[in-house]
């Protein structure tokens, strides 16, 4: 009954979601198409035996990549699906894997679209990244006898509060889902308080710790290095709302000491990359888009990064990371990409999305936490003219994240064993 109700609530409140999907299309084009996929009435031809992954959105998919890596090097013969919600998560997966693999969006929660869906794509498997935990999808693997896996499963105390309030549609969800491959004890246990059994719990650490830098990443990002006279150099990545001001006041202070220094600023959603450049407009900051091709010069203190997939190379070219999503109360963003680049890294302190890898950086002092905009330029200036205290902190933050690599390997057996039984 729970899960009917939702289904008819879901289905009634389409033209709402929808609207919403054009509403944001005036910013985000993109939400403007391919609108069939997401009712099941665009499908794929017919597969069979195809491993499906589903990754809602950017963050996800960069957790999958080195997953749906090994799965194709494993089942060289067997067609990878992977599904997002989001137009950004659906660059990413065009960017990584081209041609590789199947991409679409997944269709919303309604039974007889995903049943068109699934009917289509034929999964041996279906893999849900992190916690994106939709019963309709479930239900419909599971009465097909498709094992459902979580894999790099997180449950912060506020998602879990979200599930429990609806306990008779979680419950019955949790019980059809064949294995849950959890990050950390605390994580695991929220999900047996809420009615998954405990057999179907695995504690494996996070995939995210597996995190392999290919060799041209390094290569562009000392060519950009070379392009900036290697001007000290700070990366506020992945920024929200309300963090790009802040920001900016920190660099303004930063600046007064380090005349030289450039920042720059990556807004997290194509959206706003605009709004961002209205406001360097507004502050006056010499500044240059990434999206132009043109090279940054002495007289540009700001690069915005407008572009898609170049995060990573970005990053590499930078001597500290600013981690956004933190400075306001989004939850952050993954700091062990920039920890595995070996670049000392910041972090804002609203990081409850990613709290069990934060306090594990802390305790071993790999990450700093800026809980102001003052606090983080005196943050970067000490790494600025502490080079030792730079290279420090960016070694204790690899030593972390070797030390805790292997989860990959143990979800890949866990998915492998699914498969065969």
């Amino acid at each position: 009954m729970a899960r009917f109700l939702y289904t008819l609530l879901f289905t009634l409140l389409l033209p709402v979601v929808f609207f919403n999907l054009y509403r944001r299309g005036r910013k985000s084009p993109a939400y403007r198409k391919r609108w069939l996929e997401r009712i099941g009435l665009s499908v794929p031809k017919m597969m069979r035996n195809s491993i499906w992954v589903h990754a809602v959105s950017v963050g996800e998919v960069n957790a999958a990549e080195s997953l749906i890596r090994q799965l194709q090097r494993s089942f060289p013969d067997a067609s990878i699906v992977v599904t997002t919600m989001t137009p950004t998560g659906s660059d990413r997966v065009k960017a990584l894997f081209a041609d590789d693999v199947y991409h679409q969006y997944l269709p919303y929660d309604i039974p007889w679209a995903l049943a068109r869906f699934i009917g289509r794509i034929g999964p041996q498997v279906c893999v849900v990244m992190e916690t994106e935990l939709w019963p309709n999808l479930i239900h419909q693997c599971h009465r097909r006898n498709i094992p459902v896996v979580v894999s790099n499963a997180r449950l912060s105390a506020s998602s879990a509060q979200g599930y429990g309030r609806v306990r008779a549609l979680s419950s019955r969800m949790l019980a059809e889902i064949d294995r849950v491959l959890v990050q950390t004890e605390i994580e695991g246990q929220r999900f047996i308080d809420l009615g998954l059994p405990k057999d179907r719990l695995l504690v494996t650490g996070s995939i995210k710790f597996d995190i392999a830098i290919e060799p041209r990443i390094r290569a562009d990002a000392e060519t950009l290095r070379q392009q900036w006279s290697h001007r000290p150099c700070l990366i506020a990545a992945s920024t929200h709302d309300g963090e790009d001001a802040l920001i900016l006041d920190a660099f303004e202070s930063i600046r007064r000491v380090e005349s030289s220094a450039l920042l720059i600023l990556v807004p997290r959603h194509p959206e706003r990359f605009e709004s961002v450049a209205s406001l360097l407009q507004a502050r006056d900051c010499g500044y240059v888009r990434r999206s132009t091709g043109a090279v940054v010069s002495d007289q540009h203190q700001v690069l915005l990064g407008d572009t898609m997939g170049e995060l990573l190379v970005l990053m590499a070219a930078a001597d500290i990371v600013f981690m956004g999503g933190s400075l306001v109360a989004t939850g952050g963003h993954n700091v062990l990409e920039p920890i595995a680049l070996g670049v000392p890294t910041i972090t804002g302190p609203h990081t409850f999305n990613f709290q069990a890898i934060t306090e594990m950086l802390l305790q071993r002092k790999g990450l700093a936490v800026a809980g102001s905009a003052k606090d983080l330029a005196s943050l970067c200036l000490s790494f600025f003219t502490d080079p030792e205290l730079a290279r420090d902190q960016a070694s204790r933050g690899m030593d972390v994240l070797n030390e805790n690599k292997g989860a990959l390997n143990r979800q890949l057996n866990e998915i492998k064993a699914l498969m065969d039984r």
